[in-house]
């Protein structure tokens, strides 16, 4: 009886498949800290706010949905010093663009890209 590598090599291209979203998240959440450590902001204050691209609140979202996955937009605006309104805006763009998922009831997820 002969051994057949078909089933393993299915099973590791499978694996591959999933970890492709995961390796998309790591760069995402690389750009975000790249992003943030060359504007050196520090800390989040509501004075900030206007002068923080677009680009660097979306890496900060997509920070902190990743680590909690499901929060509220309510909860992310508190937590980033923004307006409920301003993550709302950022959060449809995202959406969009599918990179996260908006719930009902505002929470936020990010999509496996």
């Amino acid at each position: 009886m002969t051994y057949s590598y078909h089933h393993d090599i299915l099973k590791m291209r499978t694996r591959l498949k999933e970890l492709e979203g995961l390796v998309a998240e790591k760069e995402k959440l690389e750009r975000a800290i790249q992003l943030l450590e060359e504007h050196d902001l520090g800390e989040s204050s509501p004075n900030l706010n206007k002068r923080v691209p677009a680009e660097i609140r979306k890496a900060e979202i997509r920070a902190v949905v990743s680590e909690q996955p499901g929060i509220r937009v309510g909860k992310v605006a508190e937590l980033l010093g923004l307006t409920s309104q301003r993550v709302v805006q950022l959060a449809n763009t995202m959406s969009e663009d599918g990179e996260l998922i908006r719930k009902p009831g505002g929470g936020l997820v990010m999509t496996k890209k």
